[in-house]
C-alpha cells in the first residue's frame, strides 16, 4: 500500500480529533515504516538505475548536459524528484499538449518524457538510443510505481 494510502488508513482510523490512537495496532505502524521505508528505497533505486544506465551520456561532461537531464552520480545521488519535474528542453512527447512534455510528471508516467522514451524502441526517441531491442521491464515498472507514487 502506498504510503498515502497508509497515511489515509490513519486518519480514518484516529478521526479529526486523533481519537482512538491507543487502537491503532502495532502491525499498522509497523506497516507504515516499512511504506515509508520502501518509498525511501524506491527513490534510491530509481536514481542508482538512472546513474548506472543514463548516466553515462547525461552527465555534466556530455555533449548533451545543455540538455539539462543531468543523471550521473554524484549529481543524480542529490537530485529531488522536483530537479526532474520541469520542462524538457526539445523533445516532446508524441500526442501530448503543447508545452506538456517534461522529464518527469508527477503521478502522470505517460506524461513523462523519461519514461515514454524507456518504454519506446522507435530509432528515433528509444531511451537508450542504441543497442537495445526490448524494454527492461522491471525498469520501467520501477520507474512507473516512483513516477506514481510523486504526486
Amino acid at each position: 500500500m502506498p504510503v498515502r494510502g497508509i497515511a489515509r488508513l490513519f486518519r480514518l482510523r484516529l478521526g479529526p480529533t486523533g481519537r482512538g490512537a491507543q487502537r491503532l495496532s502495532v502491525s499498522l505502524w509497523y506497516e507504515f515504516a516499512l511504506a515509508v521505508k520502501k518509498s525511501q528505497a524506491d527513490h534510491s533505486l530509481v536514481i542508482d538505475y538512472l546513474s548506472t544506465n543514463c548516466g553515462s551520456c547525461h552527465n555534466v561532461e556530455s555533449s548533451i548536459a545543455n540538455l539539462g537531464l543531468l543523471l550521473k552520480e554524484p549529481v543524480a545521488s542529490h537530485a529531488q524528484p522536483d530537479a526532474l519535474l520541469r520542462p524538457t528542453s526539445k523533445w516532446q512527447i508524441p500526442h501530448a499538449p503543447p508545452g506538456a512534455s517534461r522529464f518527469v510528471t508527477s503521478g502522470a508516467p505517460d506524461l513523462s518524457a523519461l519514461l515514454v522514451r524507456m518504454r519506446s524502441r522507435r530509432p528515433s526517441s528509444q531511451m537508450p538510443p542504441l543497442g537495445t531491442v526490448l524494454h527492461d521491464r522491471e525498469a520501467i515498472d520501477l520507474v512507473t510505481a516512483w513516477i506514481e507514487d510523486l504526486k
